[in-house]
């Protein structure tokens, strides 16, 4: 967004004094920091910066939204970036009103002394002077250590030397006999780019600034708050507005695995720390003469939704299912996986304790721990030069490396992360299979991380790019309707939405524009498949209505954080449904024999009349073609054995025989079904924003199938016919 005179910029701050509710001492107060960017009196940016720890990813929506409903602005233009002292009560003790209080009375403060601004960026490249990586890696095996608090390190000649902490360490988990060298320091890669946005008004005026580095803010560290400080960033923060004036942010890149370089746990250290780095930040001004006018700002923005780990939610879906049948009288108590410390680690023991607790005694409901959660990215560019990658949790500084090596047409690129929610730390996979603290800790799935970085690096080109076709929801709904999609219709939808180009929203507006298309009288339809090579009569699998996982992509993970969306109840082929056939759609696939029998989501809303839609994928995707698949003669693609799966949906849980997929069989290439579809008239192209799209006909495309595929003669009626036969054509 571009004008011809300069976008105004504010910034002030507000006390979180009244959203700590127990009893403290105040070393230095905790503040919503908030800087402001107008056009007009149009909102186009509201980043606040807030001392404090964590901040829930839930709490964390509700109040990006209420600002951008405060302030009439989108709500991807709100960014909440928490800067991670640990001398701060946790959320979940805090008092949530009076902190938006806070947070809206500085955004308030901000807007109302925004001024024309002119920017510059300060970069330069701090090294190791102030920060280090805090995992030692014994490269021989042994996994890695966290140093967190320095006890038994030793500090010669400017390195830390870790041997005596890594020792208590490993003897702490029972592993007392690996080999630690003499030498053993803290030399793993660090994140030393320490940067400075500066506004100034146009009498030369500091109006605001923006200062980011990438450490953890634990030098003093009172977790439980009761001594409250902003730590290293409240002395670099101070030290600035002394020197320029104006209000300054600090905002924390990557750093799960960075630590500042210090000695002890003291404010002196705290202090050397934050006005070291303002230091050198003001050593740089005097030669800066390249301000330009803040003429344009673009806020790009994408969703994604991360999956939980594994080990731990299949650990817990086990569990839950031989409780059951031990409850059932089907299983004996020695069963039951209550493993000691696997892994060496005692955190394990805890999990399964917990779980086990869980099940026996409050139902096995996970809650939302294990359920797909959302992961909201924003790139925020100023100018067009000085981007800023803003993402939620404790991320690896591994991230920043491989941004930054992907795009190197932005060299000014800085990554921040903390930001819209931060609870959870996200590590590469290389960090996961070295354990530790971190890994141990997160309860993302392993493939998170480099889902993450490609769809940041992603979001970095789209803006080097300086932007081709920005994609809306309403967008996508006038290139469905061109396409035939109408009112009313009952839609499948099949999609890998990363070849749609630049979505503004990412999923969640991609799922708007679905349900544009097919209007309030619609239904959509989105396959939310759990089924693994795994799943046997031997493996059953167990299937949580609410929490299970799906790997068909982003938009049923979308579908199923909506109120109004209902999941199918099926342990691998399960369909998530809005609109108002929903009910009618998914209720009886409880009862249905194999996957996609005519009581299967998928079957009945093509024998309706209704459309499937594939986004970025080709036939081989067309989960229309098992309906026929599964009354052929040969290869039989299911099991001949029923498996006997658990069902659970909140407190309720029960056991069922369905005949699942074998993924053993080799189903033949569904592209070979390309030319009927086609002669038939049953298939058409279209694109949806940038991906090449397919659109079927599903009650003639099923008829289609049933003549390409040999059936027995029993099912052939069946499969041609039935309810719906003479239902709606595209």
């Amino acid at each position: 967004m571009a004008r011809n005179s300069p976008l105004r910029v504010g910034a002030a701050t507000s006390s979180l004094a009244g959203a700590v509710r127990e009893p403290h001492r105040v070393h230095d107060p905790l503040l919503a920091r908030s800087l402001v960017v107008r056009d007009g009196n149009a909102f186009l940016l509201v980043l606040t910066a807030v001392d404090l720890i964590n901040l829930e990813g839930g709490f964390a929506r509700e109040l990006r939204r209420r600002v951008a409903e405060r302030f009439g602005m989108a709500e991807h233009r709100a960014v909440i970036h928490v800067t991670h002292t640990h001398s701060a009560p946790p959320h979940h003790r805090l008092d949530h009103a009076a902190l938006l209080a806070a947070v809206i009375d500085s955004v308030r403060r901000a807007a109302s002394v925004a001024r024309p601004a002119r920017m510059a960026l300060v970069r330069i490249d701090v090294g190791r002077e102030f920060s280090r990586c805090r995992r030692w890696d014994s490269r021989s095996g042994a996994g890695s250590v966290t140093v967190i608090d320095n006890a038994g390190c030793d500090f010669r000649d400017g390195e830390v030397y870790v041997k005596g902490y890594v020792r208590a360490e490993f003897e702490r988990i029972g592993h007392g006999r690996a080999h630690i060298p003499d030498d053993a320091r803290l030399d793993g890669p660090v994140d030393g780019g320490l940067s400075f946005l500066h506004f100034i008004d146009g009498r030369g005026r500091t109006i605001a600034g923006m200062a980011r580095f990438a450490a953890h803010v634990d030098q003093v560290a009172f977790r439980n708050g009761v001594v409250l400080s902003a730590e290293f960033p409240g002395y670099l923060c101070r030290r600035l507005k002394r020197e320029l004036g104006g209000t300054h942010l600090f905002l924390n890149g990557p750093s799960a695995d960075i630590k500042p370089y210090y000695r002890e746990h003291t404010w002196k250290s705290c202090r050397r720390t934050g006005e070291g780095l303002a230091e050198r930040l003001l050593a740089e001004m005097p030669a800066r003469k390249d301000y330009r006018a803040l003429k344009t700002l673009e806020v790009y923005a994408d969703n994604l939704y991360l999956a939980s780990r594994r080990d731990v939610s299949q650990d817990m879906a086990s569990l839950v299912t031989q409780v059951f049948e031990l409850r059932s009288g089907e299983a004996l108590l020695g069963n039951l996986p209550i493993k000691k410390a696997r892994e060496a680690y005692e955190h394990r023991w805890l999990v399964d304790t917990m779980a086990y607790i869980a099940a026996a005694f409050y139902g096995g409901d996970t809650g939302r721990m294990f359920a797909p959660r959302p992961f909201p990215m924003e790139l925020i560019s100023f100018n067009r030069t000085a981007p800023y990658l803003c993402m939620p949790d404790e991320v690896f500084a591994e991230m920043t490396r491989r941004v930054r090596a992907g795009c190197r047409g932005l060299p000014d690129l800085q990554t921040v992360s903390l930001c819209n929610g931060a609870g959870w730390y996200l590590p590469p996979k290389e960090e996961i299979a070295k354990g530790g603290y971190e890994p141990t800790f997160s309860i993302s799935a392993p493939e998170s991380f480099d889902m993450v970085s490609r769809a940041a690096l992603a979001l970095v080109r789209r803006a080097a790019r300086g932007g081709r076709e920005v994609w809306k929801d309403e967008d996508l709904a006038r290139q469905l309707a061109r396409a035939g999609i109408r009112r009313g219709d009952l839609l499948l939808v099949h999609s890998a939405i990363r070849s749609c180009g630049y979505v503004e929203g990412g999923a969640d507006a991609i799922l708007r524009g679905l349900r544009l298309a097919v209007g309030e009288e619609g239904t959509l339809v989105l396959p939310a498949f759990t089924g693994s090579r795994e799943d046997s009569p031997d493996n059953p699998p167990a299937f949580d209505r609410r929490h299970s996982r799906c790997w068909t992509g982003a938009l049923p993970l979308a579908a199923l954080a909506l109120p109004g969306g209902i999941r199918s109840f099926h342990p691998t082929h399960s369909c998530v449904a809005i609109g108002p056939a929903a009910h009618e759609l998914t209720k009886d696939h409880i009862d249905s024999s194999t996957p996609v029998d005519s009581r299967s989501p998928v079957q009945k809303l093509a024998r309706q009349g209704g459309k499937i839609l594939i986004v970025g994928l080709d036939l081989r995707c067309l989960t229309l073609v098992h309906a026929v698949e599964e009354t052929a003669c040969t290869p039989d693609p299911c099991f001949k054995q029923p498996c006997r799966c658990l069902l659970i949906d909140g407190g309720h849980r029960e056991l069922r025989d369905f005949r699942l997929h074998d993924w053993s069989v080799v189903p033949p290439d569904y592209e070979r079904y390309r030319p009927a579809l086609e002669k038939a008239g049953a298939i058409r192209m279209l694109k949806l924003a940038d991906a090449p799209s397919l659109l079927l006909d599903g009650l003639l495309a099923l008829d289609v199938l049933a003549g390409e595929i040999p059936v027995c003669s029993r099912s052939v009626s069946k499969v041609r016919s039935g309810p719906g036969a003479r239902g709606r054509r595209s």
